[in-house]
């Protein structure tokens, strides 16, 4: 693991047993309101949006209750594991793993704990290549541009598994579908691998790569201009140069049914 692979916004050492026996948390999630009973003093050791929500003054927070209504239920479950254990696990059996990765994730950017978005980019890498297929669908693709910053290595992931892993006969039909940015930085990537003509999937070696330190990227950023240019002339067009590259590139793989035919 990378030096800051499993660091979080956690102020001093762990509470100890005798610390966490002093108050108890109610968190309710999603729009049924569903209850979480954690240590107060753990999960805002971990988690600085936390600590602010509890000493924030609100009423509800001063009796020992968060509401997260728009949270998911499955997602504060892999959470609530992750913080008595530290260990990151999240069921592969859920109807669109991507997705609920994805979920992951942003929960983890959104409270401040990077280890929790390491162990999302990590799942869902390794489903990836464990399972020999790659995650297409547009509503993934979307959910991600909507919920995070152009520097989240969770975009740098997927642009990576797209632009190795996808063939155009696979989106051709529906790639505008697809956020403008997404097919921005898939076009740009393309452009590179023809530009320098290397092809080392970056994937399938070093996952710290996209790992985060102190709040920020470690992986490349996609200029600002660029994109903005691409958009300022349409996705059309950025959507053909990305389904002609795609057919150019060397080795290009037919997914299927969403499994890589090697």
């Amino acid at each position: 693991m990378s030096a800051c692979g499993g660091e979080s916004s956690q102020k001093g050492e762990r509470p100890s047993t005798h610390d966490l026996h002093r108050s108890i948390a109610t968190i309710r999630v999603g729009p049924d309101k569903y209850p979480f009973l954690v240590h107060k003093e753990l999960i805002c050791h971990h988690s600085h949006f936390f600590r602010g929500a509890f000493s924030g003054g609100f009423e509800e927070a001063e009796a020992g209750a968060i509401s997260l209504p728009e949270d998911d239920v499955e997602v504060f479950k892999v959470f609530e594991r992750w913080l008595y254990t530290e260990d990151f696990h999240c069921s592969t059996g859920t109807s669109n793993v991507y997705l609920h990765l994805a979920k992951v994730y942003c929960f983890g950017d959104k409270v401040g704990i990077r280890a929790l978005k390491h162990g999302a980019l990590d799942a869902l890498r390794e489903n990836v290549l464990n399972a020999n297929d790659v995650p297409i669908e547009s509503d993934l693709t979307n959910f991600v541009w909507q919920n995070t910053v152009a520097q989240s290595s969770l975009r740098k992931l997927l642009v990576d598994l797209f632009t190795y892993r996808v063939a155009a006969e696979d989106v051709e039909n529906d790639i505008l579908a697809y956020p403008t940015e997404f097919i921005a930085d898939v076009t740009i990537l393309n452009m590179k691998r023809l530009q320098y003509a290397e092809d080392v999937v970056p994937y399938e070696h070093d996952a710290t790569q996209y790992y985060e330190c102190d709040g920020t990227s470690s992986t490349r950023r996609l200029r600002n201009d660029t994109v903005g240019k691409l958009e300022s002339e349409g996705a059309p067009k950025a959507a053909n140069l990305i389904l002609w590259q795609t057919d150019k590139k060397p080795g290009n793989s037919s997914i299927g049914s969403k499994k890589i035919q090697r």
